[in-house]
């Protein structure tokens, strides 16, 4: 038992070590290349600024909040998370930057954490690899460089996916309520529940998410003030959607992205717009339909108070599927999809890189799907990649970032698809006859894995 408990120590140990070696590596490297943090924010995309959208708009909506109560041009976010930020107001704007500097931190740490979770009965060498993709990643360097929260925001919902069939149903719906009753779209996430009949976890996730949105807001600001917000942010955010934002070279938003590309001196493909809206929204309906009908057989045996059995094992294949489904309607569903909303891309990669690997399919077919798909996917989206170009506007005009996805997307729908039933069945440990006899009968009952 020492000897075994000595082990689990120095695995434990090594498998921290390696981690930190790696960040440290990738750190060294970009500290070589840019020496400066002012290089780095200069390269990555205009604005000097340390932090442009939390400085110019995060803080100045802070501000106004609770005082003048009314809407900063720039904010197009819930008034519940501007209460949230009061606190910043009261540091000076050098302390504000360092505080916002940790939040950057500790977010892309509950990012690493979160998708390891979700990942936790794959191979370590998958972790290494998403650890890997994430520091390289552009859209997270970009989210970074502009004190935005995608990562933090990303980050919840992976960690009330990874708590799916884990723990109480109340603590699995609370990240996904902050992260949803502050931007909103996250709430897409509360779909992969559904096919696999999370109703507590649903039931308090809306609970959560009115007292966050509607009584929050109501108390802090009182009632008319905080519909007046909502009703000043929403004007605003179908304004910029419907003017600038549909020209602006930097958006990844998929009918953006193809009348930039297919444009030229002799045609505008703008009179196209229509339909590649048409057809962006149709391929998102394509992925929510396949977020919601994927499942698997290991169904986890929940109890009356929504958690799981002993067996404890969580929905975590299944739920990184939904994940790589939900997250990739980002482009397809909102104009603004600057180059930071796609922080999911490194974990949803190297998910579906250990798939390919893992798959019973011809060594030639695994290899030409790692080759010509997910190896230029993860390319394309790397901060090296993008240091390529002449500037970060030239990289975002291309729309890079949504080919990547695309590219995700692809290998997504494909795997789920070339698998067959067998590869979709439950870790070794949760098998049937290494299961108590109770367990296995409640498996049994379980539907076909594909639908």
């Amino acid at each position: 038992m020492r000897e075994q408990a000595h082990v689990r120590r120095l695995t434990r140990f090594a498998y921290y070590a390696g981690a930190l070696l790696l960040a440290h590596v990738v750190w060294d490297v970009y500290a070589w290349h840019w020496g400066t943090y002012f290089n780095f924010n200069r390269a990555i995309e205009y604005c000097e600024q340390s932090y442009c959208d939390f400085t110019m708009f995060y803080l100045e909506q802070a501000k106004i909040i609770l005082t003048s109560k009314g809407q900063h041009g720039g904010f197009y976010y819930s008034p519940t998370f501007a209460i949230v930020l009061v606190p910043f107001t009261g540091l000076s704007a050098e302390d504000a930057v360092v505080a916002w500097t940790w939040v950057q931190a500790l977010s892309l740490l509950l990012y690493v954490v979160a998708g390891v979770s979700l990942m936790r009965k794959l191979p370590v060498w998958t972790h290494a690899v998403f650890l890997l993709l994430t520091l390289t990643s552009y859209p997270i360097l970009h989210n970074w460089k502009w004190g935005q929260a995608n990562t933090l925001f990303v980050a919840l919902s992976l960690s009330s996916l990874a708590l799916a069939g884990r723990t109480h149903a109340a603590f699995t719906a609370t990240p996904l309520a902050l992260a949803a009753s502050t931007r909103y779209f996250p709430a897409v996430y509360v779909l992969a529940f559904v096919q696999r009949k999370y109703w507590r976890v649903l039931t308090w996730f809306v609970a959560f998410s009115l007292v966050l949105l509607i009584v929050v807001p109501a108390v802090a600001m009182g009632p008319s003030a905080a519909w007046a917000f909502y009703r000043a942010t929403a004007a605003a955010s179908a304004e910029a959607a419907g003017t600038w934002v549909l020209s602006w070279i930097s958006t990844q938003f998929m009918p953006s992205v193809l009348v930039r590309v297919l444009s030229s001196e002799t045609f505008d493909a703008a009179s196209l717009r229509p339909y590649f809206t048409v057809a962006s929204y149709a391929l998102a309906l394509l992925n929510v339909a396949a977020a919601v009908l994927y499942r698997r057989t290991d169904h986890p045996d929940r109890t009356d108070d929504g958690l799981t059995s002993t067996r404890g094992d969580g929905d975590g294949e299944a739920m990184a599927w939904k994940f790589c489904f939900l997250a990739g309607c980002t482009p397809l569903l909102l104009p603004t999809s600057w180059s930071h909303y796609m922080v999911f891309l490194p974990f949803a990669q190297a998910f579906l890189l250990w798939r390919i690997v893992a798959a019973d399919l011809p060594r030639v077919v695994r290899g030409l799907l790692v080759a010509c798909v997910w190896l230029p996917g993860v390319v394309i989206a790397s901060v090296f990649f993008m240091l390529r170009f002449p500037g970060p506007n030239d990289y975002s005009q291309a729309g890079y970032v949504l080919w990547s996805t695309l590219l995700m997307l692809a290998l997504a729908h494909g795997l789920a698809l070339l698998l067959p039933r067998r590869h979709l069945a439950p870790p070794p440990s949760a098998r049937a006859d290494e299961r108590p006899a109770h367990e296995v009968s409640v498996d049994n009952q379980a539907q076909p894995a594909v639908e």
